[in-house]
């Protein structure tokens, strides 16, 4: 170690100390630590040292959290959670964290910045879950930061987030489901109105239900993909959960809708005849629940 004395702008003393941790392109490179004594800089020395010894990284002082969160979003994290929930950190860490802490550098952040940045989300009038939802994403986010060696701690672990109340959600009563059902008879909605109210599905399974996971004459659908958007265009993804891929017995009531959707569908493609447009996932637009244009995308099985 060479620790010396060195004095600030201010002019008081400070003590300085550099590693070398390599040669790159023919130049010794040295990481170089301040502090007010040197007690202080030797400990953060051998702290440094440590980190070379056990293989970590030393970090770049200059890199900010939102240079880091930027990278970690598009580099590291794809591939490890679903593509809906990488959209959903991003437009958290993007929206309410990167504003108010990606200045920092993110070896100087602290838990203080954490705590103010929380602050400061409820304070914009948003509710505590989302504030509680951007500390769990920044907490992923700077785990892996410290697995790396890039930080000596994870300081978002370090702050308590609000409490969130999880709203009471009302279900529709019997006498408001038949109401439903009967404002959609004869729409195209009611196939999936009926099967989603009969079966309790997610609104992304209902969606993404195809006839070959239906057997209307066993009475029975399977539940094997769902039909969410991700980035503004429209995927076929696995279930949520492997208890999600499930078998469920259709209701007669189910059955009949289906019948007569499919009907229908049989009907409007007769009627379009060769005119039928079969762009985008092979699928004509009478195919899926709801009508809408086409976009390019690839070769999809045909749903529901």
């Amino acid at each position: 170690m060479c620790a010396r004395p060195w004095c600030g702008d201010a002019g008081a003393p400070v003590a300085v100390a550099n590693v070398h941790f390599g040669w790159h392109d023919g130049k010794r490179r040295r990481k170089y630590y301040y502090a007010r004594t040197r007690a202080e800089v030797r400990d953060k020395y051998r702290k440094a040292q440590r980190a070379l010894e056990e293989g970590r990284s030393l970090g770049d002082d200059r890199q900010k959290v939102g240079q880091y969160l930027e990278w970690w979003l598009t580099e590291a994290l794809p591939g490890t959670v679903r593509d809906t929930t990488v959209v959903s950190y991003r437009g958290a860490l993007r929206s309410n964290v990167i504003p108010h802490i990606g200045h920092i550098r993110l070896a100087k952040l602290t838990p203080q910045h954490v705590q103010a940045m929380l602050t400061a989300i409820q304070d914009k009038g948003l509710s505590a879950r989302t504030a509680k939802y951007a500390h769990a994403v920044l907490r992923r986010a700077l785990g892996q930061a410290e697995r790396w060696g890039m930080v000596t701690r994870n300081v978002a672990t370090l702050v308590e987030p609000p409490r969130a109340v999880r709203p009471e959600v009302r279900a529709l009563a019997p006498h408001e489901v038949h109401a439903l059902l009967d404002a959609a008879r004869g729409d195209r909605f009611e196939a999936i109105l009926t099967v989603a109210i009969a079966v309790g599905l997610r609104r992304g399974e209902a969606l993404g239900l195809r006839w070959s996971d239906i057997d209307l004459d066993a009475a029975v659908l399977r539940v094997r993909q769902a039909l969410v958007y991700v980035d503004g265009d429209l995927r076929f993804v696995d279930p949520k959960t492997k208890r999600s891929r499930r078998t469920i017995p259709l209701p007669s009531v189910s059955v009949q809708a289906l019948r007569e959707h499919r009907r229908r569908q049989a009907a409007k493609r007769l009627a379009a005849g060769p005119s039928l447009d079969r762009s985008g996932p092979g699928v004509s637009v009478g195919d899926r629940w709801a009508d809408g244009p086409q976009q390019p995308r690839p070769p999809l099985p045909r749903p529901v």
